[in-house]
């Protein structure tokens, strides 16, 4: 365990992006790929100008009421935050990432946005940057790949003075009907028991499945790494009940408690 999990460093990062009360409740506007994917597929076609205004667009409805924006070097953070979008009270998060993630089951590697970095998004006001990290650890060669990256990118936010937010994705293989299949929830689980020891700032996680897979993901991740639920949308498989996972202050390091309730536990 290095002394960064302790530091002034990271505690200020992740409280610029959270709420007073401990809360994350990000806005992810970091889409590329998949959003001219969906514009595609209905019909529609903007060019590089229009898909910069769009996500100030989204960005000044989303940014006011989260405590956290996520958004992309290449159409979003300095044109959004030039327009006023983004309140100074939310934090803002940059992805690390290239593009070319339409199916992430195809992805061998993680490779990080040519011409981009930590130190870029510190310079533009981010208090985080997110990996997004298709990871099983059933496939061995390829978690030990994803592992360096991870490497990488923990080194080069912890330089910067940026949380980093990591996004692990347990993908469907051939011959699966879903990810994971029926292993889906120890996928999540083990993957994050794996990728804690490297010591990100907040795991970004796929709902396990249940709130006793939870409670597992919470004794895998340890006291020190917190984790959020990544939400996905109506009709998705694995949807939690709520959006947000509160983080309670213990000195100065943080811990992530999912919170799923029943329709009639309020």
């Amino acid at each position: 365990m290095s002394d960064h999990l302790h530091s002034a460093q990271r505690a200020r990062a992740l409280d610029q992006l959270s709420s007073a009360r401990g809360v994350i409740a990000g806005a992810a506007s970091d889409h590329r790929d998949s959003l001219q994917a969906v514009l595609a597929k209905r019909g529609l076609e903007l060019d590089h100008a229009g898909i910069m205004r769009l996500k100030v667009r989204v960005a000044s409805a989303l940014a006011p009421a989260a405590t956290m924006v996520l958004l992309d070097a290449e159409y979003a953070v300095a044109q959004a935050l030039a327009a006023g979008a983004v309140p100074g009270s939310t934090g803002v998060a940059v992805p690390l990432e290239g593009m070319g993630y339409g199916d992430v089951a195809k992805l061998d590697v993680t490779t990080f946005l040519e011409d981009w970095s930590p130190e870029k998004g510190r310079r533009l006001g981010a208090s985080g940057a997110k990996l997004l990290l298709p990871y099983r650890v059933d496939v061995a060669d390829q978690a030990e790949r994803q592992e360096r990256v991870v490497a990488e990118a923990v080194e080069g936010c912890r330089a910067a003075g940026l949380a980093l937010i990591l996004e692990p994705i347990v993908y469907k293989r051939e011959g699966e009907e879903r990810a994971g299949g029926g292993r889906f929830a120890e996928l999540v689980v083990e993957g994050a028991r794996r990728l804690a020891t490297l010591e990100p700032d907040v795991l970004k996680l796929q709902y396990p499945g249940s709130a006793e897979a939870c409670a597992d993901v919470d004794d895998a991740c340890g006291s020190l790494i917190p984790w959020v639920l990544l939400w996905r949308r109506p009709g998705r498989a694995r949807r939690p009940d709520r959006r947000r996972v509160p983080w309670r202050r213990q000195r100065l390091h943080r811990r992530a408690h999912a919170v799923r309730r029943s329709a009639g536990g309020g």
